[in-house]
């Protein structure tokens, strides 16, 4: 058996009977370089659930297993046993109220020194009888001496800082932690999180960020854990879309204060909750048992035949002018030919306003329309009947209602298969009346995976308590079309604005007419293109014909050409291609990503919307409005078309945003996430008690009733076959 641990990943030359890669992650999302290496290997061992996670969320389709971590931890145990015998040591010199908070890393961004700081300095002042040690060491990375002595220029009343920015020896390293009073490690990501285990050994409390490896050992009852919010990560390694925890430094610096104020109230009761800690830490990072989660993950693994052709059922409107459907046909036109799934690719399981099928590679695919109006019956029963591995539900309210859609989730159809579902828009969820939104968050903690599309909807589950199951993947994108050298426009020049998506109230259309009129004062013959297609409902068409009168009454009269037929995604480049700018002029909206914006950047002509978190994710590949209103409207598209070197500039950097989330760059994550979610249930075989969970075995397979392990029962096996 070879176990290879290496950043970058290395494919040994030695394979042996079984090779397995060990993989530490920081983030919630990998390269693809590092996934498609570690795709070489029979299985991955990873050393925390939040690793097993993002690696998995990355698309890696190879079975992981969390086995934890067992550093040696002997001499900080040894600390550890010494402060409970005598919990007054001190440094020398340091006087008795002098408290010493010590922070270890390599001050990297992701480590959060600047987040330290800046709670530093809201906790303490110089009067306080505090310090702070920072132990870091010299690297590209690390600014802490310029951050700290930018601090005291601006302060001189900072509490005392001291930076240790060297190399130590083990001797020294110990006595940090010897004769320190707490450490704090406000960190945006962690594979495992050494400091934090070396403190709780050493019998130190610890405030760290309640994210990350640690959250394997470390909880609230024992650990000030601080608030964050998952935000873009802005580590030398990220990838597009990928995340890091940004902890709150309000939340940061009230947990410095009531450190203080508790060793100074009760030092006994600080004492207990850190030997607490130590107990637990102890015994969970136990070397032994480590070895052992080891040698059964290598073992199982060897055992695991080859995987079985999944079958996937993918629920969801189809071939139907519909912007879930397109969203699905787009991904599926990836999937046609995976040879990991059987039948050539998922089975779609649609309601009955399905049409025939367009021209694209998803059009091969079997296709049963079997719900409608909100009905689950024909759904269930296609379900049955199926048999999938695997489960992936297109959700939006429009199509299932949130208690027609909590009864799905909660139908035996669905018990024991990976359960995968798209939430297209999550702020209706807060919004749904107590109970129903009880009942919704209660059923949608019992998937495997709720995909969502931006980080607003990752903060919006965090409040609700679904972080874990979340994955944020965006929509996907068309390639970008060459762009065009961009026109002078003074005022005799007719320019040809565009705008794209479906014909509905929230698009805005009624706003950016009214702007292309203000705009006519300056550019008589501007003229509109709508290419903004009729929606199939009763709203769609009241608002197209409001549009109309309102042209008429803004006396734009032949100035504004109506594009308002479904078109395939070519035809209607075609039309945005002759614009010399577009215009998304939405209004609030609770959708959490635009396809239409997509579309629109593919085009090659820049392209101007309202400022809109949901235009957030493209960030300076599109020009933000200075408003919504139609004058702010105006005077945004108005200084855009002065200026044609800013509006080269948009088309560059839409190309190379659109390429990062192109189609089959996020087809391909996903079907290596279900390959991955399938390959890492069907593996374990043998799951040890402390790190049972959905992430191994899935919410339905998880407790004593079923896999017995709390009851000491035997194992009977996950997958296919074993129920």
């Amino acid at each position: 058996v070879v176990i290879c641990q290496h950043y970058p990943v290395l494919r040994p030359a030695r394979r042996g009977d079984l090779t397995l890669g060990m993989q530490f992650w920081e983030e919630t999302l990998a390269p693809a370089a590092l996934i498609a290496a570690l795709s070489d290997y029979r299985g991955v061992l990873a050393p925390a659930a939040s690793v097993a996670k993002a690696l998995i969320d990355s698309g890696l389709p190879v079975p992981v297993r969390t086995i934890g971590f067992a550093p040696d931890l002997d001499a900080y145990a040894a600390i550890g046993a010494a402060r409970l015998a005598n919990p007054a040591i001190r440094a020398a010199g340091q006087p008795p109220e002098m408290l010493t908070f010590l922070h270890v890393s390599s001050a990297f961004p992701r480590k959060g020194v600047d987040a330290l700081l800046a709670a530093w300095t809201r906790a303490f002042r110089a009067t306080d009888r505090v310090r702070l040690v920072i132990k870091a060491f010299p690297n590209p990375h690390n600014d802490a001496a310029k951050r700290i002595a930018a601090l005291r220029a601006a302060d001189p009343g900072i509490a005392a800082i001291e930076l240790i920015d060297r190399d130590l020896d083990d001797a020294a390293m110990l006595d940090l932690y010897r004769h320190a009073d707490a450490m704090v490690l406000p960190t945006r990501g962690e594979g495992f999180n050494l400091p934090a285990a070396e403190a709780i050994a050493a019998g130190l409390p610890v405030i760290v960020t309640a994210w990350g490896g640690h959250m394997d050992f470390v909880d609230a009852t024992t650990t000030r854990l601080v608030a964050f919010t998952l935000v873009r990560s802005g580590s030398h390694v990220a990838s597009p879309q990928s995340q890091w925890a940004e902890p709150d430094t309000g939340d940061l610096a009230a947990a410095l204060r009531e450190t203080v104020a508790a060793r100074r109230a009760d030092p006994a009761a600080v004492a207990r909750r850190a030997a607490q800690a130590r107990t637990h830490l102890l015994a969970r990072l136990d070397r032994d048992a480590w070895a052992a989660r080891v040698r059964d993950a290598a073992l199982d693994f060897l055992l695991l035949p080859p995987p079985p052709k999944l079958r996937v059922a993918w629920v969801s409107p189809w071939q139907v002018a519909c912007g879930v459907a397109e969203y699905s046909r787009l991904l599926l036109d990836h999937f046609v030919g995976n040879p990991a799934f059987a039948g050539g690719g998922p089975v779609v399981l649609c309601d009955t306003r399905a049409q025939s099928p367009a021209a694209s590679p998803a059009a091969r695919l079997r296709a049963d329309a079997c719900w409608r109006d909100h009905g689950i019956t024909g759904l269930v029963a296609a379900l049955v009947a199926e048999d999938p591995d695997v489960v992936m539900i297109q959700h939006q309210a429009a199509l299932l209602a949130w208690n027609v859609f909590v009864t799905l989730l909660r139908d035996p159809a669905l018990r024991r298969r990976i359960v995968l579902v798209t939430l297209h828009n999550t702020v209706e969820i807060e919004a749904l009346q107590p109970a129903l939104r009880q009942d919704v968050v209660a059923a949608l903690a019992g998937v495997d995976r709720l995909i969502v599309h931006g980080a607003a909807d990752v903060t919006r589950l965090q409040r609700l308590g679904l972080l874990d199951r979340v994955t944020l993947l965006p929509h996907g994108a068309l390639p970008a079309r060459p762009s065009r050298r961009p026109r002078q426009l003074p005022p005799a020049v007719a320019p040809v604005l565009g705008s794209f998506g479906f014909f509905l109230p929230h698009k805005g259309i009624r706003r950016l007419l009214k702007a292309a009129a203000l705009l006519r004062t300056e550019w008589p013959g501007l003229r509109l293109r709508l290419v903004n297609a009729r929606y199939p409902i009763e709203v769609s068409d009241h608002e197209i014909a409001y549009c109309r009168a309102l042209a008429r009454r803004l006396g734009l009269g032949e100035a504004v050409e109506w594009h308002t037929d479904f078109l395939p995604e070519q035809a209607a480049l075609d039309l945005l291609d002759g614009c010399d700018l577009l215009v998304l002029p939405y209004e609030s909206t609770g959708e959490s990503a635009s396809g239409a914006v997509r579309i629109a950047m593919a085009s090659g002509v820049p392209v101007a919307v309202t400022p809109l978190a949901i235009f957030d994710e493209q960030g300076k590949a599109l020009a933000r409005l200075p408003g919504g209103s139609a004058e702010a409207i105006a005077a945004g598209t108005a200084a855009l078309l002065r200026d044609p070197a800013r509006r080269a500039r948009l088309p560059a950097a839409a190309a190379s945003w659109l390429h990062a989330v192109s189609w089959e760059t996020t087809s391909r994550r996903l079907q290596g996430m279900i390959q991955g979610l399938a390959e890492t249930r069907r593996a374990a075989r043998r799951p040890d008690p402390d790190l049972c969970g959905p992430d191994l075995c899935g919410p339905d397979l998880c407790g004593p009733d079923l896999c017995g392990l709390q009851a000491g029962g035997a194992f009977p096996g996950h997958g296919s076959g074993a129920e």
